[in-house]
């Protein structure tokens, strides 16, 4: 799948376990570039449904979204 994919590549990715529906999409790259958005990371995502994602690039000082994520980890 996809996890594999990404791991297989150099990434570090996870898949939540929760009973919670965790709806977000979020990349983090450097600590310091965000993607977040609707994307799903699938064909369709990219090649057929309407998605909108937005890339930032915030300070790795004070960066909310790498707080959220750790917490989200327990990191």
């Amino acid at each position: 799948g996809v996890l594999n994919a990404l791991n297989a590549i150099g990434c570090q990715a996870h898949s939540l376990e929760t009973r919670r529906m965790l709806h977000t999409k979020l990349m983090i790259f450097d600590n310091q570039k965000i993607v977040i958005g609707s994307h799903n990371l699938t064909q369709n995502a990219f090649t057929t449904n309407e998605e909108a994602s937005c890339l930032f690039v915030i300070p790795k000082d004070d960066n909310q979204f790498v707080k959220y994520f750790n917490n989200l980890w327990e990191v």
